[in-house]
């Protein structure tokens, strides 16, 4: 791929993370509102939060592997999407870390 394309995917790949974090938030809280009425159907909500949480950090690992890439090539790139990589990790830590304790307290 070429320069251009590359950081097009790498920024796709790192607002798709944020989407599926998004999507986990909503639906274990669907789940948690659920669980002492519906049991069945928040069991599905939870699955569903862990797997939009599996697709979050699957977009990152993609988003880091193109970064890798880029350094390896020389891309000019490449310091620009480390930039912007810190403060997407830095934004989203808090974040997957309150989701995953959601999906964690459902379980229990």
């Amino acid at each position: 791929l070429k320069e251009a394309k590359k950081m097009k995917w790498f920024k796709k790949a790192l607002m798709n993370v944020c989407d599926e974090i998004d999507g986990s938030e909503n639906y274990i809280k669907a789940a948690l509102a659920m669980q002492s009425t519906d049991e069945d159907i928040a069991d599905m909500y939870c699955k569903m939060a862990e797997q939009e949480m599996n697709h979050a950090m699957n977009n990152k690992d993609i988003a880091e592997k193109l970064m890798e890439k880029a350094k390896r090539e020389e891309n000019p790139d490449y310091e620009t999407m480390q930039t912007i990589y810190d403060f997407e990790a830095d934004k989203n830590l808090d974040w997957i870390k309150q989701v995953k304790l959601l999906i964690a307290m459902y379980k229990e």
